[in-house]
């Protein structure tokens, strides 16, 4: 199930267009099962390869749209180029995501909340001659939106093409298993999050598949757009579902 909003309200999203995707029998079931951050006990072990094509192909005209994946790189890195939207690999820990982008995989890290300072520096830091770079719309004043200000239009996590890997420090009422490093803390699974996420799996989407419908919404948006994909969910297939495996 996939819910669409073409403004978004929300906190680091403010002004640009945002996704949803669930499982129609739980919001988990379009996550791995082995996602660190997934305490649900539900998830996938498949991706959804007609969605995952849509999104990569789902880019608003002379804009940018871009999506984060706990799903591994090798079912998706090889499907991604320029004219793509960005997908960005979600990594369990910093050294995974350096491996990554020395691999040419865009990659991201959550990081406990005292990282930076402890790291002593509120904004960068390095790992393996790595540079990691905290998300912008954690410290920068509250006048800057996130993502729609980020780069000048042109997202830090929609650029395909980095050397460097994208923090973001826990956040939201799960943090406190982030920080312990235990299973689970999905800044999804509560607060306002949780409430768009929950009503993505309720909500009843007809004969349209994801897919479709998130390529019908990025032709109508705006030009010069910038589509967020996935505030919550994955690109996993829901194990009911008949559509093509790999």
């Amino acid at each position: 199930m996939l819910k669409t909003v073409e403004n978004s309200r929300a906190n680091k999203t403010d002004g640009i267009a945002v996704t949803y995707r669930a499982g129609s029998a739980n919001k988990y079931d379009t996550c791995p099962t082995d996602c660190k951050l997934n305490g649900s006990g539900c998830g996938t072990d498949q991706i959804d390869l007609d969605y995952l094509i849509a999104e990569l192909q789902a880019v608003p005209r002379r804009g940018r749209a871009f999506g984060y994946t706990h799903c591994a790189p090798l079912y998706w890195r090889h499907l991604m180029n320029a004219k793509t939207a960005t997908l960005n690999w979600s990594a369990d820990s910093i050294s995974d995501a350096v491996k990554a982008i020395k691999n040419d995989i865009p990659a991201v890290a959550v990081v406990p909340e005292s990282y930076w300072q402890d790291n002593g520096n509120p904004k960068h830091a390095t790992f393996n001659g790595c540079r990691l770079i905290r998300c912008l719309a954690e410290y920068l004043p509250d006048n800057f939106r996130g993502c729609a200000d980020c780069g000048g239009g042109d997202p830090l996590c929609a650029r395909q093409d980095r050397d460097y890997v994208i923090l973001f420090s826990a956040h939201g009422s799960g943090k406190k298993k982030i920080n312990n490093g235990d299973r689970g803390g999905c800044y999804a699974d509560t607060g306002p999050a949780a409430l768009h996420w929950q009503a993505t799996a309720e909500s009843d989407q007809d004969d349209e598949s994801d897919g479709e419908k998130l390529i019908r919404f990025a032709k109508g948006l705006r030009a010069g757009s910038i589509l967020r994909n996935r505030i919550a969910g994955d690109l996993g297939l829901e194990q009911e579902s008949n559509n093509e495996k790999i």
